[in-house]
């Protein structure tokens, strides 16, 4: 592969012609190391900053080029790259990072839709899935409890946590009858 490098100005960027066999063109950009340019196909054109964490070499795309905000210039993508340098010598990896807090979004609306499951099943009166108390805990963070007074909420609560859930906490909801 033919390694291109050119100013890292605005105009000499715009001047990068669009691929027309390969999906993407990368340009070197001086001024920070690893900092590159990348056009695609599509017309697409952004700035990428490849870096190595323990041997590995990843690639995080810094933005689309342009001139109007949340996207980038020359001058604000070079800034941008000299930072994340900065963090990622003291040990910070943002591709991780991301993935982490797509994983962490991803658990909790996997955890909300259990929730909604829930709540939709006690509406239908259906057999409910989860024990005893994760519904109880579920019933407990409900909005509507917000509105009781807040001694009677902390008896509420108190009398929950302290007699029903250890007694019928691990049981199947949709087990337990009014016998």
């Amino acid at each position: 592969m033919r390694r291109t490098k050119i100013a890292l100005t605005d105009a000499a960027l715009r001047k990068v012609a669009v691929p027309a066999k390969r999906k993407s063109r990368t340009v070197y950009a001086g001024g920070v190391a690893g900092l590159r340019y990348r056009v695609r196909r599509d017309g697409r054109r952004e700035f990428v900053l490849r870096y190595k964490v323990a041997g590995l070499a990843k690639d995080l795309a810094l933005g689309p080029h342009g001139a109007r905000l949340p996207a980038l210039t020359a001058e604000r993508a070079r800034k941008r790259a000299a930072e994340l340098l900065a963090e990622i010598r003291k040990g910070f990896d943002p591709v991780a990072e991301r993935r982490a807090a797509r994983e962490l979004a991803s658990s909790n609306r996997q955890r909300e839709r259990a929730e909604q499951a829930v709540r939709i099943a006690v509406a239908k009166g259906a057999a409910l899935p989860g024990s005893f108390a994760a519904l109880a805990r579920l019933y407990l963070r409900d909005p509507a409890r917000a509105a009781q007074r807040a001694e009677s909420r902390r008896a509420f609560v108190s009398r929950i946590e302290r007699e029903l859930i250890p007694a019928w906490g691990e049981r199947p909801a949709g087990a337990i009858t009014r016998a």
